[in-house]
């Protein structure tokens, strides 16, 4: 953080920077809370079992072989249909947004 000097030895943020960095730039979170939107209903789209994995996965943090386990497949399974379900999700940002969008 860039600080200006002060005669009482107290450092004091610089003009233009924020007090505290954690507060982030409001544009940066309504484009965070713009692509959260388009992601969900790009996810709202995807058939029942691929919705279920991806919930299971990003939201109750389960690996591929619990959720395997959960629903009575197999680990190698799960992971070719959250990669389809990836590629789906991909394609339907690409639509909305316009552009390529790199997975990784």
């Amino acid at each position: 953080e860039v600080t200006g000097g002060s005669e009482d030895g107290i450092e004091k943020p610089a003009v233009g920077y924020p007090r505290n960095p954690d507060n982030e730039d409001p544009q940066v979170l309504v484009q965070r809370e713009e692509t959260r939107s388009i992601v969900a209903a790009a996810v709202d789209t995807l058939p029942e079992k691929e919705r279920l994995i991806c919930a299971l996965y990003y939201y109750d943090e389960l690996t591929m072989k619990e959720i395997g386990m959960t629903l009575g497949i197999s680990e190698s399974r799960v992971s070719q249909l959250h990669t389809k379900a990836m590629i789906s999700v991909r394609e339907r940002l690409e639509e909305t947004v316009g552009t390529e969008i790199a997975c990784g």
